[in-house]
C-alpha cells in the first residue's frame, strides 16, 4: 500500500519535470531493490517530433517485432535524475 502510495506521487513528480502533462506514464518500484523504473507510452510514428511521445517504427520493433505505424507501446523511460526526484518526493 505504501508502495503503491509512492508510486504515484512519482508519477506526478516525473510527469511535471520529464514528460508531457497528459502522457500515460507509470512508475514502479521494486520492493526489494528499491529501483525505481518509470515507465511511458509512446506511439510509433514514421516522423519523431517529440521523443517524450513518439518514437520511430525500428526503435518500437526491438520492443515488440509487431509493432506498426500508430501502435502505442509502454517503454521504460527512466530520467538519469530518477533516484534525485524519488528521494526528493518520499522525503516530502
Amino acid at each position: 500500500m505504501v508502495l503503491g502510495a509512492v508510486e504515484a506521487a512519482l508519477v506526478s513528480a516525473y510527469r511535471k519535470e520529464h514528460f508531457l502533462p497528459n502522457q500515460n506514464i507509470a512508475v514502479k518500484i521494486s520492493p526489494t531493490t528499491g529501483k525505481v523504473e518509470v515507465w511511458a507510452e509512446k506511439t510509433v510514428t514514421e516522423t519523431v517530433i517529440d521523443d517524450r511521445k513518439d518514437m520511430t517504427l525500428s526503435q518500437a520493433k526491438k520492443i515488440n517485432s509487431r509493432s506498426k505505424i500508430g501502435d502505442a507501446l509502454m517503454v521504460e523511460s527512466t530520467p538519469a535524475n530518477a533516484g534525485r526526484i524519488a528521494a526528493q518526493t518520499a522525503k516530502q
